[in-house]
């Protein structure tokens, strides 16, 4: 699959806004967490998009809490990090289409609020 992190202003270095974010800022928060999202990004671009419907489908079995993956609705998704941890959580939020995994956005979660709405903003500026 082909992965594009959504950018806030397009910059040409290799990672810049949202991709600079996620590989240099959320590494810095939590190496563990970081290390298994990295190979799971790496593991996309590796496969095609029925390895990521597959997974999907598997982690809807688990119960809520207990998934890596999760179904937002209206083709909204969430990739988590470690299941409870008493610092925080890498969250990243994406959408596929085809052969094509958007990044939309990324957070180290801490607390209630959260990035989900501005995920689901940015899917609608990208009409897909």
């Amino acid at each position: 699959m082909k992965i594009i992190y959504y950018r806030d202003k397009p910059d040409l270095e290799p990672y810049s806004g949202l991709a600079r974010f996620i590989h240099y800022e959320l590494r810095k928060k939590s190496l563990a967490q970081w290390e298994k999202l990295d190979f799971w990004i790496k593991e996309c671009k590796e496969r095609d998009s029925s390895f990521l419907r597959n997974m999907v489908r598997e982690e809807e079995k688990k119960p809520w809490e207990n998934r890596t993956l999760a179904d937002l609705k209206d083709g909204l998704y969430e990739y988590r990090g470690k299941k409870k941890s008493k610092t925080g959580t890498i969250r990243l939020y994406f959408c596929y289409v085809e052969e094509t995994l958007y990044v939309l956005e990324a957070e180290y979660k801490t607390g209630d609020k959260d990035r989900i709405e501005i995920a689901r903003q940015r899917k609608k500026e990208l009409k897909i």
